[in-house]
Parts: structure tokens; C-alpha cells; sequence
């Protein structure tokens, strides 16, 4: 009975939102002759629209967690529903396929899946070619990937299971004009790099301004989250370049990547892309990791935000927070009482740690909601003496407050034990050091008798029955 109140629940959001044109409205009746005894109306029945139905069904496999069956789906009924709804189709079956990506990213590496990924594909993840793979068990998995449209990704050769872009920019037909924009520059960032090769990223730069408008006129929800890791991306792409090899342009200010991010300046002045750029120009250092920790945490909160989170390499002047910063305008005491939690825990890591230390922080998620920290601090010294501690540090941006896994999951932890220990396959003891990362956790659990500890990824669909998949969402 429940899942059947669910499923009402989930097609009355999402056909809601599928105004079609308007149609017109019923002629007038006609008086009916004396001799002619209309029809009675036939009786109203509980029977679902066409379009109710195929919802219906879509929301049946959701329950059921089984990408590779959503994604089939959607190749049989997208053109049976309106774009709200394919939208939606496309939304679920993201959210739900993370998990299988990152089952497979483990898998990937071994024997049997490499020889069936190089020898039997030919290094890529081809639907046309997956009957060649000799192994049906690996055969099987590697058609649930397709099927769930998920591909192989080279990044400098390493494979990486992700999101196919070219397969859902297939579907654009059937999306608005918006949603359409999203998959297409995915698909390139993803799959057509060289094509933004050309003309000295002349392409690239039109994307980026084009992504940031859409971000600026997008409600919250999945097309503006995708939209903010797409951003990144292309961004990555124009400043960063392969394993870095962009970076150096900022150390002194010279040469060919220097002046062909520096000729788009007039193009891009004004824009988020000028302010980043200002930001690098202003910067006085030959070190890799200060530039690349200035690019990677730029837009924390997303494009725009009034919120901005300032990494080292951009705090200057005297202030007692020299680690990280938190800017919150018209905010002073929020942003005092989050720029203190901060500190005080890099300062509770350091105070266990003798010597000179190395401090890291790496942002894992933010929103105008929440701020999710990595912090790492370490030692080392030339005879070999090593030391180590970490934690992850979450925050509630509108009170300040740290956020434990109870609070995040809005549940105690008798409640989410049971169904956490199940998916991370370990038995949680005590509540678990957590962090906020895209689409997912990550639980840090102390390994015994080491510095470091163990990380469980956990995905948003793997959650769903635990916490609201739209949490993960700006």
C-alpha cells in the first residue's frame, strides 16, 4: 500500500509539471434531436492517461534500483511523454546509476575486465561489440552498463565509468531547449575535447559564457547541479589543460597558454571567468598545488553565489583565519562562527602532530545549505619520521553548526546503522566521521592500528531510502 502511495505521490510531481500547448476547448453541444436518445456518458474509471502510465511503470523500476531496466525504458517511452518527464526519466536514472559506475571503477582494474574491456572492445565500452567478450558474467555487467547508459572514459588512458553524455544528447528531441544545451556541451567536454582544441579554444570559451547564463537563469534542482559540475569541467579544461600542463601559464605570466587564455580577456572580462583569471593574475608564486587550489575551489557554493569560500593562496593581509575562509555578506556573525569551526578543527588536527606540518583542505560539496571539508594535516622529516591526522568537517551554512550524519540523514543512528552497515558492508560501531561529496557520502572509519582510515563511497541512490536524493542537489 505504501509503494503504491509513493508511486501516486511521484506521478502527481511529475506530471504536474507537463503543461503541453493548449489544446481548444470542446465545441459547444448541439441541441439533440427529440427522436435521438444520447449515449450516457461511459462511467469514470481509475485507469491512468497514456503518459500516467508510462510514468507509472518508470516509477516502478526506480523502486526497483535497477538502472539497466530504467534505461531501457527510456529508449522504448521517452517519445510518449512530455519534456518535463523525460527530464525526469533522465534525472532518476543518473541519480540511480552513480552506484553501478563506482562498483565498476573498483572492478575495472582487474584482469578479466581489462582483457574484455581492451582485447574483446578494443579499449572502449561498445555496445555493438559486447557479445565478443568471452566471460559471460563480465559480458553481462558490461551490457548493464550500457543499458544503464553509462560508458568507459579515458582520462590520459586510465578508464573511467561514467555518465554517457553522447547516448542522453541522443535524446534531446525529447528535452527543452535548456535541458537539450546541458547534454550536448557535456557530451563534448566529455567525448569531443579536440573539438574545443580548435581555434585556440575559441569554442570553448562561447561554452563556458553559454553554461554560466544557463546556471544565472536555472531554478535549484538537477539541470543547474549538472550545469555547476559541467562548468568545472570546462573551465578545467581552458585553465588546467591535460595533467596540469596549463597551470605553469600563472607562475610567470608568459608564454603560449598564457597568451591564449589572456587573448579571450575581452571576452570573458566581466564574466565568473574574468574574476577567476583576475584572481590567478594577482597571485605572486611558482607553486603548482597554491594555482591549482585557487581554480579547483573557485565557485564552492556555485556560480554567483553571494557565499565565497577563499582557499589559502587568496587570504592576505592580517586575519585570524589563515587557513580558509568563508565570506558570507550582511552575515558577520555566521561567517565568524563558520570561519571559527573551521579553525579550531585544523588547530585540533595540528595540536596532535609535533614538527613542521602540512595542512590540506579540499572542499567535497557546497551549497548555500552546506559546506563539506577534507582536512589533512601531516609531517615528515628527512630521517624518515611520519606523522598523520584527517577528519572531514561539515556544515550547516545557515547556522553555523557542525552536522554529524544524524543531522544530515535527519534520522538517529539506530535508525540508519542497520541500513549503512548493509551498504557499506561493515558494521558501523559508533556514529561515523562523514563527508558530503557530488551525488553521495563518504563514511571515514578508523582503521585499527593505522594513521589512516578506511572510506566507504556511498551514492545518492543508494541513499534514496534514506535521505531526499534532491539533498545533493544546488
Amino acid at each position: 500500500m505504501k509503494k503504491l502511495v509513493w508511486m501516486m505521490v511521484l506521478l502527481l510531481m511529475v506530471t504536474a509539471g507537463c503543461q503541453r500547448a493548449s489544446e481548444p476547448g470542446p465545441e459547444t453541444p448541439q441541441e439533440t434531436p427529440p427522436e435521438v436518445v444520447p449515449e450516457e456518458d461511459p462511467p469514470e474509471t481509475d485507469q491512468f492517461s497514456e503518459e500516467e502510465a508510462v510514468m507509472a511503470e518508470f516509477a516502478r523500476l526506480v523502486q526497483e534500483e535497477d538502472p539497466a531496466a530504467m534505461g531501457r525504458y527510456m529508449d522504448e517511452h521517452l517519445a510518449e511523454v512530455c519534456p518535463a518527464s523525460a527530464e525526469y526519466m533522465v534525472e532518476r536514472l543518473v541519480v540511480h546509476h552513480q552506484g553501478l559506475a563506482e562498483e565498476m571503477n573498483f572492478k575495472i582494474y582487474g584482469e578479466a575486465y581489462m582483457t574484455a574491456l581492451n582485447r574483446d572492445m578494443g579499449g572502449v565500452l561498445d555496445s555493438d561489440l559486447i557479445d565478443r567478450i568471452e566471460d559471460p558474467g563480465i559480458r553481462e555487467e558490461f551490457r548493464a552498463l550500457a543499458d544503464s547508459k553509462l560508458r568507459v572514459v579515458r582520462y590520459e588512458e586510465t578508464p573511467v565509468v561514467e555518465t554517457d553524455w553522447e547516448v542522453l544528447e541522443g535524446y534531446k528531441a525529447y528535452f527543452s531547449e535548456d535541458f537539450a544545451r546541458m547534454t550536448l556541451m557535456n557530451h563534448l567536454i566529455q567525448n569531443k575535447r579536440r573539438f574545443y582544441e580548435e581555434e585556440g579554444n575559441k569554442d570553448l570559451v562561447s561554452d563556458i559564457l553559454l553554461t554560466e547564463e544557463l546556471i544565472l537563469r536555472s531554478e535549484p534542482g538537477f539541470l543547474r547541479t549538472f550545469l555547476e559540475e559541467l562548468y568545472k569541467k570546462q573551465v578545467s579544461a581552458f585553465l588546467v589543460g591535460p595533467e596540469g600542463s596549463y597551470i605553469g601559464a600563472f607562475m610567470d605570466k608568459k608564454g603560449p597558454d598564457y597568451e591564449r587564455i589572456m587573448s579571450y580577456k575581452a571576452a570573458f572580462e566581466g564574466h565568473d571567468l574574468g574574476d577567476l583569471v583576475a584572481r590567478l593574475e594577482a597571485l605572486d608564486t611558482d607553486d603548482f598545488s597554491l594555482i591549482a587550489e585557487v581554480i579547483t575551489s573557485h565557485n564552492v557554493f556555485g556560480v554567483h553565489s553571494a557565499m565565497t569560500y577563499i582557499p589559502r593562496p587568496l587570504i592576505s593581509g592580517e586575519s585570524r583565519f589563515t587557513i580558509a575562509r568563508v565570506r558570507i555578506p550582511d552575515r558577520p556573525e555566521l561567517e565568524e562562527k563558520i570561519n571559527r569551526r573551521i579553525d579550531d578543527t585544523v588547530n585540533g588536527l595540528k595540536s596532535d602532530i609535533g614538527g613542521d606540518k602540512t595542512v590540506f583542505i579540499h572542499p567535497t560539496f557546497g551549497s548555500e545549505k552546506m559546506l563539506s571539508l577534507s582536512i589533512s594535516v601531516s609531517f615528515s622529516d628527512d630521517e624518515g619520521n611520519y606523522d598523520y591526522r584527517g577528519a572531514f568537517l561539515v556544515l550547516d551554512m545557515t547556522t553555523g553548526e557542525k552536522m554529524t550524519l544524524a543531522d544530515f540523514l535527519e534520522r538517529p543512528f539506530e535508525d540508519y546503522r542497520g541500513p549503512l552497515s548493509d551498504l557499506a558492508g561493515v558494521t558501523l560501531e559508533t556514529p561515523p566521521d562523514f563527508s558530503v561529496e557530488f551525488l553521495g557520502i563518504s563514511l571515514n572509519l578508523p582503521r585499527e592500528g593505522s594513521l589512516f582510515s578506511d572510506y566507504y563511497l556511498l551514492t545518492a541512490g543508494e541513499l534514496s531510502h534514506l535521505v531526499d536524493y534532491k539533498k545533493f542537489f544546488k
